[in-house]
């Protein structure tokens, strides 16, 4: 449908039920961050840990990883979100 704007008032009206769509919409879409594929050498070096801590995280589910044949990998930002989720965890078990 074609619409004729006739007045100032009526364009800016236009203009802001526009705006108000496009920012419900942008609002609604939820924003992922691009993996970062990393080595568990990297990984430590970035957290600050040795390859055993890593290890015992590993298997004990605490940090996600991907295995390709033998070569075991890491995406970083998953990995400080499920460390992230776990210290919290932590602290509502210990305040209950």
């Amino acid at each position: 449908m074609i619409q004729i704007i006739t007045t100032e008032e009526a364009m800016q009206e236009i203009f802001k039920k526009v705006f108000e769509n496009a920012m419900q919409d942008y609002q609604q879409k939820e924003v992922k961050p691009q993996p970062i594929i990393i080595t568990g050498e990297e990984l430590c070096i970035k957290l600050g840990v040795t390859i055993q801590t890593l290890i015992r995280w590993r298997q004990k589910g605490k940090v996600p990883f991907m295995q390709m044949g033998a070569s075991i990998r890491y995406d970083l930002n998953t990995v400080i979100t499920a460390l992230e989720v776990g210290i919290k965890k932590r602290k509502v078990s210990n305040n209950a």
